[in-house]
């Protein structure tokens, strides 16, 4: 039991606290904003005083706690409440002490309920003053989750207040992968394909830009049944299909764009339906409804399907944005920003521009990379490390977060400097995370406007920040990786990362899951209605329900119903691989050595693929240096090859086809130093073959050397994929260890990388230098994730016996007693290599070390070395799954045929070794299983309910005029709006919000009003205007998907100039509840 003297300094310590924050909450009572973020900085002040490493603890006496007892019972009385202020999703928790005063007040994340509603926990036992206590054995569990909300609000939000070099690193495990479907995989042949880069969602449609035309790709529904009309049969309808797509890709259309540029940057106004788009060129484009939705039977290829596109910059037009009053705002590669009126361009007419320009008629950037519009009407342009601010109306830089030329933050006038923009300026200086690094400053990866108008932007060093319209930060927190692409769908933040994944964060920054969407960075991200789709870099599109997919979108049985459904439609196939390794010992070989390693009965003219692993086609210092140059930073260079490589290449291509005339191509091909890898294939399987991606893992000189490791190439086949690899681990008898470290070394680090080399061209070397000619993913395929892998090699792994008791078992064709002293087995059975990987029985002799260019089967190494015969080269092989469990549609299987040496070949020290294998793989119908996922993920109407109480006002100069739209619905509602008119008045109109999220039962108050400075004055006529309001309902968390629909509430509004007053007195931009509301 605590005495009276400390009884009296904790109420005297806590009183000071509470009235100090009642001190902070008057200064801030007219900005519910602040008074939340005050609330949430000393919440969090709380956590690091407690958990922060550079925080003193706090003084006790003893093991007593700051909790007030009296009389031996607990007297401490808690409120919880649940709040929903300044876009803060959460609710604090009360501690009062037995006077009734707060002395503790703490944050709980994630609490969604009507404004001020409080909850208790605890039992109906009511206080004198109406609050609850707490009884002790309640105290336990109230506290358990208490403990729970501060570790995820600690988590997410401690580089918001306090020390700005604090960040929040979001650490979340990866989640079940949800319900999803694929309606673009990654393009079999990429330099013959569209390689999209953005993707946008209008009406249900998704568009894939650029098309390989310049112009978009074009889904329709795809928030439905992408595509697919009911009942539709695939083999009696023919749908709609873009030339070049693949044939498993969903139904899509293609439109032109203008001819010799590529889209770089999109804007899209869903009020409008209006799409535009900037160009390598410095080509502006402006995609209208008619443009966007014409009919799929009326798109014909090649045919010009914009509204109007004029040449806006002389450089690359990297950014673009359109604001509610109809402006077009587009920025350059140089760092320009320029104004268009986008009903010009709407009318076909090449509209005038107008140079923005920094104080000093300077350029805004040095190059512009994102432009985006805030709800207040204020645009946000980002350069590479930098942040500006612009009034809409005069065109100024009204505040810079960071300027990119000397790191520091300024006000140029309009907005003060505030705290938050210095935090943000000292954050920025002192990040060193991810490549984003370039000296002192961070580059800025993504930029976005939410549906409430807020700003997000991402970084390449991995951050994610929040602000809101007054430039005020709201969170900031570290995902883990780059920051690729942001989308807000519902009241969750989609983010895009470089290693591949999705992460989905709440309104407050904090994680709610993450999955790996895609093998490759996610560059775009976009809703459309009750999905969302995401794009690889590869070029594959995905949707994903936008409803918290982690909620029935991860359901087991739903899961396993998909699985049961993709196996039913899939059927089987099997080919013939012939493999064949060979350490050639820098050897070119004649044709007679081609013809039997190529040739004979289990030889090319009975397979449909054949690969071979070669190892030594060169050494020495010099390759293995200019091999460790070329991966480090030409990697394509690796896959066409140098001059040993290219020879290979070009003979064993022109053998198969003196075999078999005309009939092979070659897919694939990887070196590294002496190391070389080939993939070839049969003419007639070009349609069913692709997805090349190659890799390798050096481990030879100190560590980095291309003479020891693996090369490796990747490759599709009806979506399943096959993986060769050539391999050459260490050398010498002993080196056991270091062999099998080799191997672990290889399984652990091998990545495949897509590369855009035209597929099936056997000298692609014009590739080399195309745009954009090898994608660099963060994360790729691993070797686990094949289907099918054929590991080929020169293992070095030796027999543990003497030379001459070697050479008696081999005249004794003793093989059986040979392989009890192989090492390579003895290692396999222990599990240490190849443990889940088989290969054939071996039937015939050691194939290391001959004497070169002796006919002679038992010329083993005479030299005074003498090397002990052993069976250096060798294939293994795997499939995948097991037929009694699992997705029958994902299993594989790899039997052999035949396994031989060829001991004719007398060019090498090593024998090549050849295997002809039958893989079986399952073929699946990807229409049928995407009209059943489409069904699975569920498509539901729900129209918003908004109504709007005017639909025709009237005010003047220094007038406001207010339009009050009401959501009448269940769920919350998101909102935007455009003004159509005179543009000689729509430019000058100020409204606030222009965007926003709408609470049920609530309205939304919108201003419009004309400055009483304007030049508007001298208007001598009363001028009609148009407000189209744009609704959509949102989505609750946890709830089902729906399919969106909007409701358009246009309303008329007749400036009168004679018309003057100070207008409706109201707080522009407040929601307020059906008592507060006045109506004019």
């Amino acid at each position: 039991m605590a005495d009276s003297a400390r009884l009296a300094e904790l109420r005297a310590r806590f009183r000071l606290s509470r009235s100090k924050e009642k001190e902070e909450e008057a200064q801030a009572e007219e900005d519910p904003r602040a008074a939340a973020r005050a609330r949430l900085a000393k919440r969090l002040q709380g956590s690091r005083g407690r958990d922060h490493p550079s925080s003193p603890a706090p003084e006790k006496d003893g093991d007593e706690d700051d909790v007030v007892k009296d009389g031996g019972e607990d007297k401490q009385i808690v409120e919880y409440e649940a709040m929903r202020e300044g876009g803060v999703d959460g609710g604090f928790i009360h501690f009062f002490d037995e006077d009734g005063e707060v002395f503790q007040e703490e944050m709980v994340a994630e609490v969604f309920g009507a404004p001020k509603q409080h909850t208790h926990f605890v039992d109906e036992e009511a206080l004198p003053d109406g609050t609850f206590s707490l009884r002790p054995d309640q105290r336990n569990d109230a506290h358990d989750r208490l403990e729970d909300a501060e570790e995820q609000g600690a988590r997410r939000t401690s580089g918001v207040q306090g020390n700005p070099d604090d960040k929040s690193v979001l650490t979340v495990p990866l989640s079940p992968t949800p319900m999803s479907v694929v309606i673009r995989f990654q393009p079999r042949y990429p330099n013959e394909q569209a390689r999209p880069k953005l993707l946008a969602g209008v009406s249900g449609s998704l568009f894939a830009l650029p098309s390989f035309s310049g112009g978009y790709l074009r889904w329709d529904d795809a928030d439905g049944q992408c595509g697919y009309p009911a009942g539709y049969q695939p083999s009696q309808t023919k749908l709609p299909m873009a030339p070049r797509e693949d044939i498993d890709t969903a139904p899509c259309v293609e439109a032109a764009g203008p001819p010799n540029v590529s889209v770089i940057s999109i804007a899209v106004c869903e009020v409008r339906e209006i799409i535009v788009t900037g160009h390598s060129g410095g080509v502006v484009c402006v995609w209208d409804n008619e443009a966007l939705f014409t009919p799929t039977n009326q798109v014909l290829e090649g045919e010009e399907m914009w509204a109007c596109c004029w040449e806006a910059h002389n450089s690359p037009v990297t950014a673009v944005a359109i604001t509610p009053a109809g402006e077009v705002w587009t920025g350059s590669m140089r760092g320009s920003i320029r104004v268009w009126s986008l009903e010009a361009a709407l009318q076909g007419r090449v509209p005038e521009g107008y140079e923005v320009k920094r104080q000093g008629n300077k350029s805004p950037h040095r190059e512009v990379r994102f432009l985006s519009v805030a709800g207040n009407g204020v645009v946000w342009s980002a350069g590479i490390s930098s942040i500006k601010l612009w009034d809409v109306h005069t065109k100024s830089n009204t505040c810079s977060l960071l300027d990119e030329e000397d790191g520091n933050t300024e006000s140029t006038g309009g907005y003060p400097r505030k705290s938050a923009l210095n935090r943000m300026a000292g954050r920025i200086s002192n990040i060193g995370r991810g490549s984003g690094k370039t000296g002192t400053t961070v580059k800025i990866s993504a930029m976005i406007s939410g549906r409430d108008g807020t700003i997000y932007i991402g970084y390449e060093s991995g951050m994610l920040e929040h602000y809101s319209f007054s430039a005020d930060l709201e969170f900031s927190v570290e995902t883990g990786a780059s920051v690729q692409t942001i989308a807000v769908c519902g009241p969750r933040i989609w983010v895009g990362l470089s290693d591949g994944r999705i992460l989905i964060c709440d309104s407050l920054g904090n994680s709610i899951c993450t999955w790996q969407a895609h093998y490759s960075p996610v560059v775009s991200l976009a809703e459309i209605g009750s999905r969302t789709a995401s794009l690889g870099q590869d070029g594959s599109i995905i949707l994903w329900p936008s409803a918290h997919p982690q909620g029935s979108h991860t359901d087991p049985r739903k899961i396993t119903y998909l699985r049961d459904v993709r196996s039913s439609l899939s059927t089987r196939r099997t080919y013939n691989v012939l493999g064949v390794t060979w350490n050639v010992n820098q050897t070119r070989p004649g044709l007679h050595a081609f013809r039997n390693i190529l040739g004979g009965e289990n030889g090319a003219a009975t397979a449909a693929f054949v690969v071979l692993g070669l190892q030594e086609i060169e050494m020495g210092g010099a390759s293995v240096i200019s091999s460790a140059a070329k991966e480090k930073i030409r990697p394509e260079l690796q896959e066409q090859g140098n001059a040993n490589a290219q020879f290979w290449g070009e003979a064993v291509l022109r053998v198969l086809n003196n075999i078999m005339p005309n009939q092979w191509v070659r897919v694939g091909m990887r070196q590294m130093s002496g190391l070389l890898t080939l993939v070839f294939a049969r003419q007639e399987l070009k349609n069913f073959v692709g997805e090349v991606e190659t890799g390798a893992v050096a481990c030879g000189a100190m560590g980095v050397g291309g003479n020891k490791g693996a090369s490796a190439v990747r490759f599709g086949i009806h979506r399943n994929y096959i993986c060769v690899l050539s391999s050459h681990f260490k050398a010498h008898q002993y080196e056991i260890q270091g062999r099998n470290e080799n191997y672990r070394q290889i399984s652990r680090k091998l990545t495949f990388k897509s590369r855009a080399n035209r597929l099936f061209d056997e000298a692609a070397e014009d590739d080399v230098d195309s745009p954009d000619p090898y994608f660099e993913p963060v994360v790729g395929h691993a070797l686990k994730d094949a289907d099918v892998v054929l590991w080929m090699g020169d293992f070095n792994y030796r027999l543990d016996l003497p030379y001459y008791n070697a050479l008696s078992l081999i005249g004794e064709n003793n093989i059986s007693k040979l392989l009890e002293f192989d090492q390579c087995l003895k290692q396999v059975r222990s599990g240490e290599i190849f443990a889940d990987m088989d290969e054939a029985p071996i039937t015939f002799p050691p194939t290391y070390k001959f004497d070169k260019g002796i006919h002679d089967r038992m010329a083993y190494d005479s030299s005074e070395k003498q090397r002990i015969p052993s069976w250096t080269d060798r294939i293994f092989f795997r499939g995948r799954g097991n037929p009694q469990h699992g997705d029958l549609s994902r299993f594989t299987t790899v039997e052999s045929l035949a396994y031989e040496s060829l001991p004719d070949v007398v060019d090498s020290d090593h024998k090549p070794v050849r295997s002809l294998l039958r893989i079986d793989l399952p073929i699946v119908n990807e229409e049928k299983y995407r009209i059943a996922a489409c069904h699975t993920l569920g498509v539901f109407n729900s129209e918003p309910s908004t109504w709007v109480q005017d639909t025709a006002l009237e005010f003047g100069i220094g007038e406001n005029a207010v339009v009050y739209l009401q959501n009448t619905g269940g769920q919350p509602c998101t909102f935007a709006l455009v003004l159509r008119g005179e543009e000689a008045l729509t430019g000058w109109i100020s409204v606030n919000p222009t965007a926003g999220v709408i609470p049920p039962g609530m309205q939304q108050a919108i201003s419009l009003s004309v400055p009483s400075t304007s030049s508007l004055d001298v208007v001598s006529r009363e001028i009609n205007i148009f407000l189209d309001i744009f609704s959509m309902s949102q989505y609750a968390p946890g709830g089902s998907p729906q399919r969106m629909k909007k409701r358009f509430h246009p309303v008329q509004i007749t400036f009168n100039p004679t018309k003057n007053g100070t207008g409706a007195t109201l707080d522009a931009g407040r929601q307020y509840d059906e008592s507060e509301l006045i109506f004019f």
